[in-house]
């Protein structure tokens, strides 16, 4: 069979063409260094809420976000549901004042919840730093919970449960960093009541290809050193 083609159930089908692997290393100093594509960057869609746009108004009330509920039944949001409610978390994440420079930990696990506020965060250009679940309850010294909070300067921090995280959100309390959850007193049922507003307008039009959207910690990334440490 010619390469250029492959055997499919419907026929023959030109084969999956894919970029060239090569890659352009950018060293920073201290062993730190990028990565960058040498093709240029040609997408027609400057950042996520462009498709969240899209699909709001093409299937409305197509399901978007679903999740298992107690009952074990599926249970989650639309892409209308998801537009209107990406809005009122953007406004209340501007009005507790986070920016690009003060980005919103997220400690709880994928859930429908962390989804939507994910993009509203994004929809405004402030960034989302996910935090690995064990970081915040089983580790009693906090100790990569620390490291990303020193690194990252967060301005909030989610999390399903205020009680189930209450050791991780009494530290970040300490540092001056406000407290977001599903039962605390700053709630996400409140920030949903929130009007969005032309702050968010405005900050939805800054965002494009070289907005921070997400900081991920990986194991590596967190691997702390300990050659400074005395016995």
């Amino acid at each position: 069979m010619n390469k250029d083609v492959h055997q499919t159930t419907t026929g023959i089908e030109p084969a999956a063409k894919f970029a060239p692997a090569k890659v352009r290393r950018h060293d920073l100093g201290d062993g730190a260094f990028t990565l960058e594509s040498p093709l240029p960057l040609d997408l027609p869609h400057d950042c996520l809420s462009d498709l969240l746009d899209h699909w709001a108004e093409a299937a409305p009330d197509r399901p978007f976000l679903m999740q298992r509920g107690p009952d074990d039944q599926w249970q989650g949001v639309t892409f209308s549901e998801t537009y209107e409610q990406v809005q009122s978390l953007a406004a209340f994440l501007l009005l507790q004042g986070l920016c690009p420079d003060r980005p919103l930990l997220i400690l709880s696990g994928n859930s429908v919840r962390h989804g939507v506020l994910m993009l509203a965060a994004m929809h405004v250009g402030i960034p989302v730093v996910p935090v690995s679940v064990p970081y915040s309850l089983y580790d009693g010294e906090l100790t990569k919970l620390r490291h990303i909070v020193e690194t990252t300067n967060p301005g909030m921090a989610y999390a399903d449960d205020a009680l189930a995280f209450d050791h991780a959100f009494t530290y970040l309390a300490g540092q001056n960093i406000k407290l977001f959850s599903d039962n605390g007193a700053l709630s996400y049922d409140t920030a949903l009541r929130t009007k969005s507003s032309e702050a968010v307008s405005q900050a939805r039009q800054a965002v494009g290809h070289d907005t921070v959207g997400k900081i991920l910690f990986t194991s590596g990334s967190t691997g702390l050193s300990t050659h400074n440490k005395k016995d």
